[in-house]
């Protein structure tokens, strides 16, 4: 997992050179790209160039969001369930899975929910 600047993606080509050494462990890297869609000079293409892989995924960049659920406590499913951010998780994992998951679905509360027992 790497983000689009240069020192992060620097680490990624060392770390696709070394596992590359080894045949079956070269084919199975995939590179994932976090907080794609921000402010940055450095360009998809470039960063595929600059490894020498293709992107595998990308997550989108959703700091505040991130920001508000890790502040909360809350896991990301938990916290936006049908975000962005929330559903590219959910797609990467499916892809790496090669299975079909289920989001969580959040129930809703009842009106009596205030009165119940804890």
């Amino acid at each position: 997992v790497a983000q689009l600047e240069l020192s992060s993606l620097r680490n990624v080509v060392r770390i696709v050179q070394t596992l590359g050494n080894d045949e079956a462990l070269g084919e199975k890297v995939r590179i994932v790209l976090n907080r794609v869609g921000g402010d940055c000079d450095i360009s998809l293409k470039k960063a595929e160039e600059t490894i020498g892989k293709p992107i595998f995924w990308q997550a989108p960049n959703d700091t505040k969001l991130m920001m508000e659920s890790r502040n909360q406590g809350v896991p990301l499913v938990q916290h936006a369930p049908r975000s962005k951010l929330q559903q590219s998780f959910l797609g990467l994992a499916q892809a790496l899975c090669g299975t079909q998951i289920e989001a969580p679905v959040k129930e809703k509360a009842s009106r009596w929910a205030m009165f119940a027992r804890r």
